[in-house]
């Protein structure tokens, strides 16, 4: 065979033959729905800046033009300008407005304590600082602000007692304030007045060596030597605190007076009681908490004035004549409308208000730690022992308002009328320990002869008010709103109240005027 012939065999079989079609593996599957997602990539965005480059950033001087730093206030004027301004119109919320209220609340406490003696700088400022701490609000979540804020209104009301009590008050009663800003006011009064007394008080926020005057100040290796560290930590409700602690020491004073009069019962305390020994050992932790308890009762300021001399003119009889004018006209204008349909009828015990359960139980409980810290006034036995127990007796068995034992979506008509007689437990409760603590005060002092003989028929009312609960608690009488702890503190403090009358009108029944009971 030729090779010509060869060569064109061979072409006609490579073309004969079928194209062959290469391809490559993928990967992908039919089968697998989420391939796509897994292949795309995580985000379409671009990474967030980390923290570190964050902190760059915002050190860059070209970014921070018109960032203006927030100067720390050196008088009271610009103190209250910060958190009350009253140059124009108030501008928009931002990020200064937030540096300067957090500034303002940190430097507040301190300034107003170092003020207190500097001339009348305190006095002339005291009310502006009073509206702008009372009416702030923690619109932008600043860590510390309600501790700060009710340092602030206790050092102003410690420290200028004559312009700020009656500032206070009369703030309390305006219907514009929550109830987390009625709380700090009452609180305010109430640890103010402790101050005033010289009473134990939870620590400051800020140290005693930062308020005083520079040339009353240790050195610093003398300072750290005697510095004792402080517990920082406050309770959420130091009013209520207080008040469970006093009326508690009234109740366990009537249990040793009533233990002293049973022979067996004396005979077995005093075996019991171990004798001390004769010659102790001084150790070295004894001579430093002593030096410590020097060093804190040196660093502690006095009281610019005793609360016995102001606690009825400016505390305590402003808080309960303007209760009593309150009531009244909140009572005026709930039977101005006694008559309209249900949902057009104003009731002044709402959610928030004065006359609501939880702010009329802070008011007594208020008024009670007052009471007790000015038991040593002048004017005590003769004004403030029977104006509070009235109070008491009144708010703990009368109605304060229609709507008193309802709920707000239910129309007072379709009601028992038994209900609307029913007090809250939180109100009861407070108006009891109130009541005792004014009788065990009246017993401490004098006997109870001013109280029995001046105000019979006052304190016999009492008497039957106290009787009448604990009969009720004790055949099973659910009181409304109790349960609990509640159900507990208002036994002991009717248990209580009723024992301290019987003392006292054993004493002096045979004086008592005969009223015609």
């Amino acid at each position: 065979m030729s090779p010509a012939s060869t060569t064109a065999t061979e072409n006609r079989r490579t073309s004969s033959r079928k194209p062959t079609i290469t391809t490559l593996p993928s990967g992908y599957d039919s089968d697998d729905s989420l391939t796509g997602y897994i292949s795309s990539p995580s985000s379409s965005r671009s990474p967030s800046p980390t923290p570190s480059e964050l902190a760059e950033i915002e050190k860059d001087p070209t970014l921070n033009v018109t960032k203006t730093k927030v100067v720390r206030p050196v008088y009271l004027a610009q103190l209250g300008e910060m958190v009350r301004p009253t140059s124009g119109v108030k501008a928009e919320e931002g990020p200064e407005e937030v540096t300067k209220i957090e500034v303002a609340l940190g430097v507040a406490e301190e300034l107003i304590r170092k003020k207190r003696a500097y001339g009348t700088e305190l006095e002339e400022n005291a009310v502006n600082l009073v509206y702008g701490f009372v009416t702030l609000q923690d619109n932008f979540d600043i860590e510390g602000f309600s501790v700060k804020r009710q340092a602030a209104l206790n050092a102003l009301v410690a420290c200028c007692p004559r312009k700020v009590a009656p500032a206070i008050i009369g703030e309390f009663f305006k219907n514009q304030y929550s109830t987390d800003q009625r709380f700090v006011m009452l609180s305010a009064l109430a640890l103010g007045a402790r101050e005033l007394a010289s009473f134990p008080m939870p620590p400051s926020t800020v140290q005693a060596q930062r308020i005083a005057f520079p040339s009353k100040r240790l050195p610093p290796a003398l300072h750290n030597k005697y510095l004792a560290a402080g517990d920082q930590s406050r309770t959420a409700n130091p009013v209520q605190n207080l008040l469970e602690s006093i009326s508690r020491e009234a109740i366990d004073r009537s249990k040793e007076a009533a233990a002293d009069k049973v022979p067996e019962l004396v005979r077995e305390r005093q075996l019991r009681i171990k004798r001390p020994t004769k010659i102790s050992e001084v150790t070295s932790s004894s001579t430093g908490s002593l030096d410590r308890t020097l060093e804190s009762m040196q660093l502690r300021p006095q009281p610019v004035v005793a609360f016995t001399e102001v606690a009825a003119e400016y505390f305590i009889c402003p808080l309960v004549n303007r209760f009593w004018l309150f009531l009244r006209d909140e009572q005026s204008r709930e039977a101005r409308t006694a008559y309209q349909p249900a949902m057009h009828r104003y009731r002044g015990a709402g959610t928030g208000l004065i006359l609501n359960a939880l702010v009329l139980s802070q008011f007594l409980a208020t008024l009670a730690v007052l009471v007790h810290t000015a038991r040593n006034a002048k004017e005590w036995l003769a004004i403030i022992a029977p104006e509070a127990l009235e109070l008491a007796v009144t708010l703990g068995t009368q109605p304060v308002s229609q709507g008193e034992g309802l709920n707000e979506d239910e129309d007072e008509d379709e009601q028992n009328p038994e209900r609307r007689a029913q007090k809250e437990a939180a109100v009861l409760t407070s108006s009891l320990e109130l009541a005792l603590i004014v009788v065990d005060g009246c017993l401490d002092l004098d006997g109870g002869r001013s109280i029995c003989l001046e105000h019979t028929a006052l304190l016999l009312g009492a008497g039957e008010w106290g009787t009448e609960v604990l009969t009720r608690i004790e055949k099973g009488a659910k009181v409304l709103g109790g349960g609990g702890i509640h159900e507990m503190k208002l036994s002991r403090a009717a248990a209580g109240l009723v024992l301290k009358i019987d003392e006292l009108t054993s004493r002096w029944r045979r004086s008592m005027v005969d009223i015609g009971l």
